[in-house]
């Protein structure tokens, strides 16, 4: 990558420069910009401004695990906006930068030990991207954040044509890896609004005619989804109302647009199943969106079961729709019936008959549902498109800043899948099914299907190869009775607590024994 010279001197910023820096609403961050866009060349100061224009949007907050209590935020929060306006990708520029800057505080954030870190994953992720494999990703992204966020927000900031200057070879491959690894993980960290722009990226250079045609589509349709939009705003308000008569607390989540990136990326999945493009953005039923959180009635908090409370809440707000809209409301009860990834919601999709409008719907849900479709299992980076080795390892490793972020403690995230066990005794056959984590090993499913490791067994795999989704272990009485060592293995490598308990008891069991 190119590297830029720093001026020897102060330069004088452009108009559009000082309109984009009095927008920023910290004074501190403000102050910090504005010294810095002083000290760079027009172009890498344009570059800056942009990335972090794209961080400020997508509200920037500290993803990194953090060791006890953070002290000031807003510390963490500069380092990485300053980190966006840096013009080069190495350790050494806030060095550089810091002999010319007269504010020492922002020279001391700069140097600090987390921006340097920061710099050199942002400088070996830009090389990664253009002539790495899928592979080499694993060696850096479970390293500090700071560097993979400025990464995503440079990428964000290419389409269609940004400052940075690219061929359209390099256009494509850059795309496909911003839909494939950096959204999916915007996703994981609670970015929607930058998942949704690394989608664009993609598309851009290696779909134009579907970009060009939803952003056509989308500008047709824009009034209509304002007009949507203010209509539903009204209608919540109605329902917030009728609700605390019934002596609710509840929160409120309202979307008034979905994202263009995250409307293509739908597009494609719907072309499979035989839709046009035209058709998935005009039938979109969720074009205006807003999710109901129910908490607690009186003193009694909303539990799953308790399905009268929701049918409540269901029939209050398809009066408040019916009253106001021409409407047929389509419901779909998946807290009675979830998904197969453990998804549960009330789903109430509006199909408006009145031209003025378009499409939205009301999901009503409690907090665990709320939490799980956003951090668990149902999480949308684990379904769309994110559902990959890669994706997953960074998942796990920065689980515990998502339920840090959440204020919530740390909850496993659960990638399950069903395995079988057939127990063969003589003429008599036994057929059990347990839950297995990616990763887990065949003699876990034994463990835990309750199968005595200490008898005398024969399987027809080795307790310690990985389990395969959709498969089996067949179990015959007659063998070897499992050696002491594979037990210790089990009772180390175990992923369940369950599993693991049970290893060390038949471990205890052998050693008595002897």
């Amino acid at each position: 990558m190119e590297k830029a010279t720093l001026p020897p001197q102060k330069r004088r910023l452009g108009k559009s420069i000082e309109r984009r820096i009095k927008r920023i609403k910290s004074p501190r961050l403000r102050r910090a910009v504005r010294e810095l866009a002083e000290l760079l060349p027009p172009e890498a100061a344009h570059r800056g401004i942009s990335r972090l224009q794209v961080a400020l949007e997508n509200q920037v907050v500290e993803v990194e695990k953090v060791e006890g209590e953070v002290k000031d935020r807003e510390d963490i929060n500069m380092k990485l906006a300053l980190l966006c306006f840096l013009p080069q990708p190495t350790p050494r520029t806030p060095h550089q930068l810091c002999r010319r800057l007269k504010n020492k505080e922002i020279g001391r954030l700069m140097t600090s030990q987390r921006v340097t870190d920061g710099l050199e994953v942002y400088e070996r992720l830009s090389y990664i991207d253009i002539y790495g494999s899928r592979e080499d990703y694993l060696k850096v992204l479970h390293r500090p954040s700071l560097g993979l966020l400025v990464r995503m927000f440079e990428l964000a900031t290419l389409w269609p044509v940004g400052d940075f200057k690219m061929s359209e070879e390099i256009g494509e491959k850059i795309g496909r890896r911003a839909k494939a690894i950096y959204s999916p993980l915007a996703d994981l960290f609670g970015y929607r609004r930058l998942a949704g722009d690394l989608y664009l990226v993609h598309y851009y250079y290696n779909d134009r005619e579907r970009y060009e045609e939803v952003m056509e589509i989308l500008n047709y349709m824009k009034d209509k989804i304002e007009s949507t939009a203010r209509c539903v705003e009204a209608m919540l308000k109605s329902i917030e109302e009728e609700m605390k008569k019934r002596n609710y607390q509840f929160r409120i989540k309202m979307r008034t647009k979905k994202h263009p990136g995250k409307i293509m990326e739908k597009s494609e999945r719907y072309e499979r199943k035989g839709l046009m493009v035209e058709q998935t953005v005009q039938l979109l039923h969720d074009h205006v969106a807003a999710t109901l959180i129910l908490e607690k009635k009186g003193r009694r908090e909303v539990t799953q079961d308790r399905q009268n409370w929701f049918n409540e809440v269901a029939n209050i707000v398809r009066r408040v729709v019916k009253g106001g809209l021409r409407c047929k409301i389509k419901r779909e009860d998946m807290i009675s019936n979830p998904k197969p990834n453990g998804y549960q919601s009330l789903h109430l999709d509006i199909e408006v008959k009145d031209p003025r409008y378009c499409n939205f719907e009301i999901i009503i849900r409690n907090r665990q549902m709320e939490n799980y479709a956003e951090r668990g299992g149902a999480a949308h980076h684990l379904y769309k498109g994110g559902n990959s080795g890669i994706s997953r390892q960074v998942a796990e490793h920065y689980h515990d800043v998502l339920a840090r972020r959440a204020g919530k403690r740390r909850k496993p995230i659960s990638h399950n899948f069903s395995y079988k066990v057939v127990i063969k005794r003589g003429e008599k056959v036994e057929e059990r099914k347990v839950s297995l984590r990616e990763g887990a090993l065949v003699g876990e499913a034994l463990l835990l299907s309750g199968v005595d490791l200490t008898q005398p067994i024969k399987a027809n795999h080795s307790l310690l190869q990985p389990a395969q989704k959709s498969g089996k272990v067949e179990v015959i009485d007659g063998g070897k009775a499992v050696g002491r060592a594979i037990l210790e293995i089990l009772a180390r490598q175990a992923r369940t607590p369950g599993a693991r308990k049970r290893a060390e008891e038949l471990l205890r069991k052998v050693n008595k024994r002897k």
